[in-house]
């Protein structure tokens, strides 16, 4: 029983030590969809901005040098950045690779 406490409080700790982290790579990951919502906002169509400048390796980059700026979760400048356009990076291929699996007009 005391053994179960334990892991309960080192468990509580480590989510509260690294849950902004956790939740900025959810938000960069998510970050590319954000011109969906502007779409929903000013456009009939939802997607007449999808797949736009936000789903650009330009974007990746872009977005990645800005947040390492702001906050290095990983020690250097460079290593945050690498791990924020991985992060922003891999949404894109995954959507990409579900428009292909599904044809045009189609996920992602």
């Amino acid at each position: 029983m005391l053994l179960t406490a334990r892991l309960k409080m080192r468990f509580v700790t480590a989510c509260r030590q690294y849950l902004p982290q956790l939740v900025l790579l959810v938000l960069l990951a998510n970050l590319a969809d954000v011109d969906f919502l502007i779409g929903l906002g000013t456009e009939a169509n939802a997607n007449a901005l999808h797949h736009g400048f936000t789903h650009s390796l330009a974007a990746a980059v872009f977005v990645a040098l800005a947040v390492s700026c702001v906050w290095r979760i990983a020690g250097s400048f460079w290593r945050s950045a690498t791990l924020y356009f991985l992060c922003h990076s891999s949404a894109l291929a995954v959507g990409e690779r579900i428009q292909l699996a599904l044809g045009p007009g189609c996920g992602g």
